[in-house]
């Protein structure tokens, strides 16, 4: 009974320290965050170092979660073999289960991994290493200024024959290698928080917002008007989605005429011809010719 009691009072005493070690271990956790974003940063450099145009790589950690479970059991039994001979048994099983993990969402946006290139790029060879468009890409992402802040020179690379011995912030890729000398850990810091700063930006947000506009032209048709502009409605849309600034596109509704075998009285071409609107969208865009084909084919001409 003894003994019993013994057991009873160690898994309590056990599963009481379940939320001590679920806090030690979040916090063990969470210390991980600046490793994983520090040896990143530094394999990018390693990489880049030897390879300019190369590809960085980096996830934004989104999410994340840390499980400490206990349980235990005591079980305890009595046999009789006669009537003055029998024997106990007694079982104790305690366990925990510990699971820590990150959610990860990898930058794939050609955009950002473009200014993230041009980032390590500006810091292993220095701004003049840079064409204006990559420079332009940063200046759009709002981080040149914080590139120039950085002295040169700061971070190390060479062969990796050449790294200094007890180098904390230190990478290689193949014979390459980089270091960050313990005075310049800082800028080091830095510069992580710039490759952050790229990779949470909403893209969105680097483009000013698109608007769509319909002009809807009607012409009187009723006897004595001669097919004369009767009003024009305009209408103003922001769109949701965002474009890419350099891209456009057009579209256009036809409609045929309920009377094709009607043509219109001279006044009325006249007047839609004075009042018809300019059509340089059309020109510019390169599809006035396969328009014009569509609206042929409607007139019958």
């Amino acid at each position: 009974m003894r003994q019993t009691l013994s057991l009873l009072a160690g898994i309590i005493l056990f599963s009481g320290c379940t939320h001590r070690a679920l806090q030690n271990h979040t916090v063990n956790q969470v210390s991980t965050l600046t490793d994983l974003r520090s040896q990143t940063v530094l394999a990018n450099f390693a990489i880049l170092s030897g390879d300019p145009s190369a590809i960085p790589f980096y996830s934004v950690l989104s999410g994340g979660g840390t499980q400490v479970l206990d349980g235990g059991n005591v079980a305890s039994g009595l046999e009789w073999k006669d009537p003055y001979e029998f024997s106990k048994t007694l079982g104790l099983d305690a366990r925990r289960e510990l699971t820590e993990n990150w959610q990860m969402d990898p930058v794939n946006d050609p955009e950002k991994l473009r200014a993230m290139r041009a980032a390590y790029q500006w810091a292993l060879f220095g701004r003049e290493s840079l064409d204006d468009k990559a420079v332009e890409n940063l200046r759009r992402f709002e981080v040149e200024d914080q590139l120039s802040t950085l002295p040169q020179n700061w971070i190390c690379c060479g062969d990796k024959r050449d790294l200094p011995k007890g180098v904390c912030l230190q990478a290689k890729w193949c014979r390459h290698a980089v270091w960050v000398l313990p005075e310049n850990h800082h800028w080091f810091h830095e510069f992580v928080l710039i490759i952050q700063d790229i990779a949470t930006i909403d893209l969105n947000s680097l483009h000013p917002p698109k608007t769509k506009v319909t002009e809807v032209y009607t012409y009187d048709t009723t006897p004595g008007f001669d097919g004369r502009l009767h009003k024009v409605e305009r209408t103003t849309e922001t769109l949701t989605t965002q474009v890419a600034p350099d891209t456009a596109s057009l579209s256009a509704d036809l409609f045929s005429d309920p009377n094709p075998n009607v043509p219109p009285t001279p006044a009325a071409q006249r007047a839609i011809q004075e009042t018809r609107p300019a059509k340089p969208r059309l020109d510019y865009s390169g599809s006035d010719s396969r328009l014009r084909s569509l609206l042929n084919l409607r007139s019958g001409r």
